[in-house]
């Protein structure tokens, strides 16, 4: 049985366009407000093993901002409005241990000093403030649009477009070394909570279809 094409904007209105942007807003508040201020003092991570593994680099902004084309990817492919409002709400729940963990337990990495030459990585230490360590929500953002992405455009894990999107996800993790914006903890804890939030929302994506298939025989 072959595998359906990748459907490039398979949009029916644009309500589900709006709901996207109306996520990211809220995700991009709430984190920026979260480093602006906390509650707690900020405890500083010492330099990770892993960094000892991936070298420095600015040129592996490239790979790091993947988390954004797998989101924009994911909206892209949701069928319908339904499908995107249970999309958002999975995407802000998994987001929400980590805003708490924020809040609540302040994390920061060390970070090197950019140098004169590395203007992406002068540009990226600009935007993003080296708090909000702890979980890594671009670990947790990678793995559940991944899973997402999955379901809706059909893939089997072993295929070979399933091995494209997980071998980007694994570039983009190691990116994450490299910039040095995580330690391993943050990452594992990270693509954990984004594993619990996927399966959620494909055990409920898989209950509505099957009640769907239920609703349609029924009528037929």
């Amino acid at each position: 049985m072959s595998q359906p094409s990748f459907r490039l904007f398979p949009l029916h209105s644009k309500a589900n366009l709006l709901l996207g942007l109306g996520c990211s807003l809220i995700c991009s508040l709430v984190y920026r407000a979260l480093q602006a201020g906390t509650l707690f003092p900020v405890e500083v991570r010492p330099p990770c093993f892993t960094w000892e593994w991936v070298p420095f680099s600015q040129w592996w902004l490239p790979a790091y901002l993947l988390m954004f084309v797998f989101i924009a990817l994911s909206w892209l492919a949701l069928p319908d409005f339904k499908t995107g409002l249970r999309f958002g709400a999975h995407l802000l729940a998994a987001a929400a241990p980590s805003w708490l963990t924020f809040l609540l337990y302040p994390t920061a990495c060390v970070r090197p000093v950019p140098q004169a030459d590395e203007f992406l990585y002068r540009w990226l230490v600009t935007i993003d403030g080296p708090t909000n360590c702890f979980p890594s929500l671009h670990a947790t953002f990678g793995v559940f649009t991944i899973m997402a992405l999955h379901r809706h455009q059909g893939l089997t894990l072993g295929s070979a477009r399933s091995n494209g999107l997980l071998s980007l996800l694994a570039v983009m993790f190691i990116s994450i070394v490299g910039l040095r914006q995580h330690t391993f903890s943050d990452l594992w804890v990270g693509g954990l909570i984004g594993l619990v939030a996927g399966l959620s929302y494909l055990k409920i994506e898989a209950s509505v279809a099957a009640n769907n298939r239920t609703a349609q025989q029924a009528v037929s």
